[in-house]
């Protein structure tokens, strides 16, 4: 080998590592160096599990096995992980001046070659990082690589089979999600099973006080409920609606209604995966927001995602929706399966005059994996 090329090959090298030191860095400083000590001896400073709030960013945390319940520690663990894994760990603008200089100081014929060995190594290096940041940074950076050589190049079988991670990195750019899911999709699903006017006085939802036989037989319409025509009058200073203006209800306005009060509010746009954002705006709008978050609590529990201290639609989204969004497309649609089959669970306990209607209407809701067609039905 040339003394130049020997040279060059020592500043790349030089260059790479500084790059990957800090990312070291960053990661360190930006996580507080959290340091999670496991031991089966007795200490003598002990934490009692219910103390978790309390626990700070830098905190060493020593756990007594013979009396902790570690298991239900693990989802603290995951959150603290999960809240600082999108911020900006990765000095992107270095990179790509790297791979710039990679790009003009390389044979054509050794490119290929040379861009994989260096995307290897920055796997590679990147391993010691917890899996939630480590799959962000490289989700990030990978780009940068593939405007030099594709995907197929970079990420092989051998790859995959050595490192899960890019086995999802690689699906994810390959069959990229929509950023946030539709509520016009949602709404349609909705709007084919809810339409006309009804009066049944068996149907709590009918009534302005929402049980049987309490307030007035407003009705429903496009399926909006007595008690929420309610809220809305009030709420714009309309007065009391009247029986007559349920009939005369119009689908702009239902629709108005539907986005602020099942849609908004619960923040369903949030969600990645248009099928969880179907079934859960499809719940909230028939069994109710509250009912309906009760639901995906359970059904998260249920996958093994600890919902610790979440107890509203707020907190889901401010400690777990980043979560949910990255799971395998196998995990969302068991969260998908598990949201349907506690949703029945929740019908078998009303009437059974409307069951039928009910099980049609869940039946309705498929889980998509074919991005072409994203519709509910």
């Amino acid at each position: 080998m040339r003394k130049i090329d020997r040279y060059n090959d020592y500043i790349f090298e030089k260059e790479f590592n500084s790059i990957i030191e800090e990312i070291f860095r960053i990661v360190e400083n930006q996580t507080g160096s959290n340091t999670f000590e496991w031991d089966i001896e007795p200490k003598n400073k002990k934490f009692n599990i219910k103390d978790k709030n309390e626990f700070e960013v830098g905190d060493t945390v020593e756990f007594d096995m013979e009396e902790k319940k570690l298991k239900d520690y693990t989802g603290f663990i995951k959150n603290k992980i999960k809240s600082i894994k999108d911020l900006d760990l990765i000095p992107l603008d270095k990179i790509e001046k790297f791979l710039k200089k990679l790009v003009d100081n390389t044979p054509k014929e050794n490119l290929t070659k040379k861009v994989k060995m260096y995307f290897d190594k920055f796997i590679s290096e990147l391993k010691s990082i917890p899996s939630e940041i480590r799959k962000s940074i490289i989700k990030k950076s990978i780009y940068l690589f593939m405007s030099i050589i594709p995907i197929t190049n970079l990420i092989t079988d051998l790859s995959v089979k050595n490192d899960p991670i890019l086995r999802e990195i690689k699906v994810e750019i390959e069959n990229p999600k929509p950023e946030v899911s539709s509520f016009e999709i949602a709404q349609n699903g909705v709007h084919r099973i809810e339409g006309v006017y009804t009066d049944d006085r068996d149907d709590k939802g009918n009534w302005t006080g929402n049980e049987i036989g309490v307030g007035e037989l407003l009705g429903t319409k496009f399926g909006i409920a007595a008690p929420t025509l309610v809220q809305y009058y009030q709420s714009n200073d309309l007065g009391k609606p009247t029986k007559s203006d349920m009939e005369n209800l119009t689908y702009k306005l239902a629709l108005k209604i539907y986005k602020k009060d099942y849609w908004e509010k619960q923040k369903l746009e949030n969600f990645k995966s248009q099928s969880l954002a179907n079934v859960l705006y499809d719940g909230c709008v028939n069994q109710g927001p509250r009912a309906t978050f009760d639901i995906l609590k359970k059904s998260l529990n249920d996958i093994k995602i600890d919902t610790t201290n979440i107890n509203t639609w707020n907190d889901f989204h401010d400690v777990l929706i980043d979560y949910v969004n990255e799971l395998p497309e196998k995990k969302i649609e068991k969260l998908f399966n598990t949201i349907k089959n506690k949703r029945w669970e929740k019908y078998q306990l009303g009437k059974k005059k409307y069951i039928d209607g009910w099980k049609n209407r869940l039946d309705a809701i498929t889980f998509i994996d074919n991005k072409k067609d994203l519709d509910i039905t």
